[in-house]
């Protein structure tokens, strides 16, 4: 219809493909080391939809246990300058958190699951890293694509 608004998508961009093992309370990088969403990616769209593959886990998540995996944005080349870059997030520097992704009640440590985390604030040049906060261990082999967005006049 006339002046209404709707999204537009770019073409995915996969950040990790097969991802390390994640411990509980562990900090880990995100993106591949040769990947970097930037406006070469993303076409400048100030949004992206999240999904978080998960191969499997190292144990069965209880139910009502709230499990989640945050999502921290590192920016890079700030100001024309790599001030950011090589701050890897940490229990003592997080860096930009920009959401979570909540892990289903009860999901079975064999299980493959895809959990989304949706419009989140994406900038020119940035890297990613998750905080596992579960009680369980990510088993290696997880993978993390990012699909830019933008609101369009319809």
């Amino acid at each position: 219809m006339t002046n209404e608004t709707k999204w537009t998508y770019a073409a995915d961009v996969t950040l990790e493909s097969s991802g390390a093992s994640v411990g509980t309370g562990a900090f880990l990088a995100a993106t591949n080391a040769s990947v970097l969403l930037s406006s070469a990616n993303h076409s400048n769209y100030p949004y992206a939809d999240f999904v978080l593959k998960l191969n499997t886990l190292s144990a069965t998540i209880a139910s009502n246990a709230n499990a989640y995996v945050a999502l921290y944005r590192v920016d890079q080349d700030m100001g024309g300058v790599a001030a950011a870059d090589g701050y890897l997030p940490s229990a003592l520097y997080r860096n930009v958190f920009v959401g979570s992704f909540t892990l289903p009640n009860s999901l079975a440590s064999t299980s493959t699951d895809a959990v989304p985390l949706l419009d989140v604030p994406i900038g020119k040049n940035q890297r990613f890293s998750l905080e596992n906060s579960s009680a369980v261990t990510l088993v290696a082999g997880w993978s993390l694509v990012c699909t830019p967005k933008a609101i369009v006049p319809g």
